[in-house]
């Protein structure tokens, strides 16, 4: 259910953003989910699709770019998955317990794709034009 308010807060920095370009319309959301954040992308799609209904971003597509979990060493500085049934969390290179998790807990919005009123110009290819990022 923590979807929700995700979902509620990913819609109003995609309207401002959208607003600030001048946007006829949002077509694409791109969102970073890390492995460790509990977020399902699912859930958020689905809060999405009834939260954006009447506002330029109804209807936009979501690519989900995943973050696997990621710890780094505090002493030799080397990042590590940790991988098994067990999960070793120990420093795989020196064997150091003195670890950090640096990736995997993230859960943002990256950027979206956006159409103009320019983009309906004939000879315009809005798949070229840059993206807004908020």
């Amino acid at each position: 259910m923590h979807e929700l308010p995700i979902a509620q807060g990913i819609l109003e920095r995609v309207l401002k953003a959208a607003a600030d370009a001048n946007a006829a319309r949002v077509t694409r959301i791109h969102i970073i989910i890390g492995d460790l954040s509990g977020v399902s992308a699912e859930c958020v799609e689905f809060y999405w699709d009834s939260l954006s209904r009447g506002t330029p971003a109804h209807g936009a597509t979501f690519h989900v770019r995943r973050v696997p979990f990621e710890m780094t060493c505090l002493d030799c500085a080397n990042a590590f998955n940790p991988a098994g049934e067990a999960l070793a969390y120990d420093c795989p290179a020196c064997g150091s317990a003195r670890v950090r998790t640096t990736h995997g807990q993230e859960c943002c919005l990256e950027a979206i794709d956006i159409e103009t009123p320019d983009d309906a110009t004939p000879g315009r290819d809005p798949a070229t034009e840059p993206r807004a990022t908020p």
